[in-house]
């Protein structure tokens, strides 16, 4: 069950993402970087993330560490 509502939010989320019209921006210096099992995982220090909706001012968010974990997409489609 978990792992079908997991599946679920990631296809929402990718639905949504694809009809945004916001841009975003990411700087830092790579602090770790690891790849297991299909899954990237980035820890970022000192980043700086700048969000901006179309026609609009960018936004600043700072951070002292920053993580980001991506994985591919198309992988979860095959589990289905």
């Amino acid at each position: 069950m978990a792992m079908k509502v997991l599946s679920e939010f990631d296809k929402s989320v990718c639905k949504s993402l694809s009809a945004s019209k916001v841009r975003s921006n990411m700087k830092g210096q790579l602090h770790t970087y690891r790849f297991c099992g299909n899954v990237w995982t980035f820890i970022v220090e000192n980043a700086t993330v700048s969000v901006a909706v179309m026609n609009g001012a960018p936004k600043e968010i700072k951070a002292k560490l920053l993580k980001v974990v991506a994985c591919d997409g198309k992988l979860s489609d095959n589990a289905n």
